[in-house]
C-alpha cells in the first residue's frame, strides 16, 4: 500500500492528517508521518473508549431507573 499512497498522507478511519512539507525520502519526515499515524491512532482509540464507556454509563442509568 505504501509504494501506491503519497507518504505525506495520513488517513486511518475517519481520521486524515496531511504534512505537506513531508519529503519522501527523508528518514525524519518517514518517522515524522509515522509519529503522526500513531497520533491519530491513539486519538481514534481515546474518542471509540470514551464513547463506549458513556454508552455504558447511560445504559446502567436506564436499567437502574427501569429497576426501581
Amino acid at each position: 500500500r505504501a509504494s501506491t499512497r503519497k507518504k505525506d498522507d495520513v488517513n486511518i478511519g475517519n481520521i486524515g492528517i496531511e504534512d505537506s512539507n513531508a519529503p519522501l525520502d527523508d528518514d525524519d519526515a518517514l518517522s515524522s508521518v509515522t509519529k503522526q499515524k500513531v497520533a491519530a491512532a491513539k486519538q481514534y482509540i481515546e474518542n471509540h473508549y470514551k464513547e463506549q464507556m458513556k454508552n455504558l454509563q447511560e445504559r446502567k442509568e436506564r436499567y437502574n431507573s427501569f429497576h426501581s
